[in-house]
């Protein structure tokens, strides 16, 4: 038979390598920690920065969008202003005028509405 001797230096040594095994876990947890936060924050602020680099970039389309009609509306209305200029000048040119209003009448139907 075996027989197993309890003495006090080994209750305190078996305590001890508790302990000692207990903090080693409890300091490389930490230090996992330690080293994984900035990485989290770093992809926090970047999946930030995505959200805010998508919205502006369709804001961005929208604005080009706007900015891209409010050409096409200068073009007709240079167009007809020289029409206009030219009928009061010669009194004729009114196959140019009915033209150049079917034009602005279908550009208003087919327009679409940006809104910014």
């Amino acid at each position: 038979m075996m027989t197993v001797e309890l003495n006090i230096a080994t209750i305190i040594y078996v305590a001890s390598a508790i302990g000692v095994v207990g903090s080693a876990v409890k300091i490389l947890f930490e230090a996992k920690k330690a080293l994984t936060k900035p990485l989290e924050e770093i992809n926090k602020k970047l999946e930030h920065f995505e959200e805010c680099l998508d919205k502006d970039k369709s804001h961005i389309d929208k604005i080009d969008s706007a900015i891209a009609e409010l050409g096409e509306a200068t073009n007709l209305m240079v167009s007809a202003s020289r029409i206009t200029l030219a009928h009061l000048r010669d009194g004729n040119n009114t196959g140019e005028i009915d033209a150049k209003v079917k034009e602005i009448d279908n550009w208003l139907i087919e327009r679409k509405d940006y809104v910014i």
